[in-house]
């Protein structure tokens, strides 16, 4: 079957598919070397190491250098050195358009094709609406987009990018503000030239991907009736782009990151993830925090826990991270989103309108695309209530989440985003059935069907829906015998009335499913087309048995 491809990836699928449970991809013989306080690494290094690039952090001097780590131990002015790891965006590609934008409004039947079809449930949207009636945001918080630039003439989005007045007003060729970078009149490029092996720097942050103008759209495209409508219909966007064909690197972003602090961002969006643990990517995150600036980061894309296979920069445990999962239109997470302890919250991820350059828009889908709605979200918070601190933004974020059995256990708030509550500081929660008492049944005791499975090994191109009614309402878990598919790109999902969840990758035998409440359930089985490698060879799936709660 498919074959998986490790890079630092930015939340969506697949340009790459970063597998967070593949060794971190690493630029060969570069390190990021954070130094011992007072010392400057042209003097310490010499001709010794060739030095990259450099940045300041507060009293410290971080470098991004090419030579020997042998040679590098030997350095006492040194505090710490690590790989720098390479980084690439996660994305599914599949006004106007404002009848497609579900998670404004989600009427059951107006999610975009993608390849993760899902049956929509009319009002699972972040009641968007009603929170425009309060605010429709603010030019002056500045939201910067840290990913491949954005197209920064779109007509739904030129009049919300972000102005650097002092180079606007300046000499052009001259760097008016002393930050670096001339002309930045609207943001930033530090991108690695991986042919040259070199840092790209310049005032120029437009987007020859796609991805980041996608992640500004579903942030600000203006409300214009051109074509779709962004979270927010005034704001400040700031593009820094560190994302290029070949990807980034870690460095790259730690530069874009402190771009994004010193030009005043509140928010900085980071639609992209994967690589190993990075001191110095975690320090400049520390940096943001330090200054109250909220660092909303993606999931990832690759179906997995993040409390055993870990993905950053979501899974730093610095009090200014929101991690964010992707949630269909069917009140479920997305098949290939990542979930776990250290996520926070879900957003809309899957079959998302958005800008696209050279005046176009598309369909993605992804964690890259859920992230940008929370950055959203806060912006328009902080819009009416500038004065919360980054760490009571993320506490409000969590506490007004709509709670449901899809997200139980799954992310840490157990809901997903909704823009009313989080506005209204609802914190109100949506019962959660929760029984301690659980009876087994076989499934012929208390439905028609003796069994639910699939052939084994199922093939390609597969998609079946089976359907169970039970006789009222219930709260239940269903065991199967075993359940093998692979991972992500064939999956099961099981609805309810209410509630939807999604099961893909080997889980073993005698696997249980998360709670769900409902009477009448169905159980949607897909699986891919064939590839080189040929036939499917995984087992499937068999349920046999469910608890229902007493």
């Amino acid at each position: 079957m498919k074959t998986f491809i490790l890079t630092l990836s930015i939340g969506v699928l697949p340009l790459s598919f970063a597998s967070s449970s593949e060794i971190p991809d690493a630029i060969p013989g570069e390190y990021i070397v954070k130094m011992k306080k007072g010392f400057s690494p042209k003097k310490v290094f010499n001709d010794r190491m060739k030095i990259v690039g450099e940045l300041k952090l507060g009293n410290r001097i971080y470098a991004r250098v090419r030579g020997n780590s042998n040679v590098l131990k030997k350095f006492e002015q040194i505090e710490y050195f690590e790989p720098n790891y390479r980084v690439k965006e996660d994305v599914i590609a599949s006004d106007k358009l404002a009848k497609q934008q579900w998670a404004i409004e989600n009427t059951g039947k107006n999610e975009p094709y993608s390849y993760y079809k899902t049956m929509g449930i009319p009002g699972i949207d972040l009641s968007l609406g009603s929170a425009w009636k309060d605010t429709d945001g603010d030019q002056s918080i500045i939201i910067a987009i840290v990913d491949t630039g954005v197209d920064y003439n779109h007509p739904d989005l030129k009049d919300n990018i972000w102005v650097n007045t002092l180079e606007a007003s300046g000499v052009d060729g001259v760097d008016d503000d002393g930050n670096g970078i001339i002309d930045d009149i609207h943001g930033a490029t530090y991108l690695t030239d991986f042919e040259k092996g070199d840092i790209v720097e310049n005032g120029d942050p437009m987007d020859d991907r796609g991805h980041g103008t996608h992640v500004a759209g579903i942030i600000g495209a203006i409300h214009n009736k051109l074509g779709v409508a962004g979270t927010m219909n005034r704001v400040s966007i700031m593009p820094v782009k560190f994302l290029g064909k070949d990807g980034g690197s870690t460095f790259d972003g730690m530069l874009a990151i402190k771009y994004a602090i010193e030009a005043g961002a509140r928010v900085i969006n980071n639609s992209w993830g994967g690589g190993g643990y990075s001191k110095s990517l975690e320090d400049a995150i520390k940096f943001a925090a330090a200054k109250d600036i909220v660092f909303v980061a993606a999931a990832g894309n690759d179906g997995t826990d993040n409390g055993i296979f870990k993905h950053y920069p979501s899974d730093y445990q610095v009090e200014n991270v929101i991690a964010v999962a992707a949630h269909h239109s069917g009140n479920g997470l997305a098949p290939f989103s990542n979930y776990g302890k250290t996520v926070h919250i879900a957003a809309p991820g899957q079959g998302i309108y958005s800008t696209y350059p050279g005046n176009s828009y598309r369909s993605l889908s992804g964690t890259s695309m859920a992230t940008p709605y929370v950055s959203g979200a806060v912006g328009l918070l902080l819009s009416v209530e500038p004065q919360l601190s980054a760490v009571e933004v993320k506490k409000r974020v969590m506490e007004t989440s709509v709670k449901s059995l899809a997200y139980l256990g799954r992310v840490e708030s157990n809901g997903r985003l909704n823009i009313e509550r989080l506005l209204n500081n609802d914190i109100t929660s949506s019962k959660i059935a929760s029984k301690n008492s659980w009876k087994k049944f076989k499934l012929a005791d208390v439905s028609k069907e003796r069994s639910i499975s699939i052939d084994k090994p199922y093939k390609d191109s597969t998609k079946v829906i089976y359907k169970l009614q039970l006789d009222k309402p219930s709260s239940v878990k269903f065991i199967f015998d075993y359940f093998d598919t692979e991972l992500v790109h064939d999956y099961l999902e099981i609805r309810s009335e209410t509630d939807g969840i999604v099961y893909s990758g080997d889980l073993g035998k005698d696997f249980q499913t998360s709670e769900l409440y409902g009477q009448n359930f169905e159980f949607w089985f897909h699986s891919d087309a064939p590839d080189s490698v040929g036939d499917n060879s995984h087992k499937g799936f068999t349920i046999r048995e469910i608890k229902i709660a007493q």
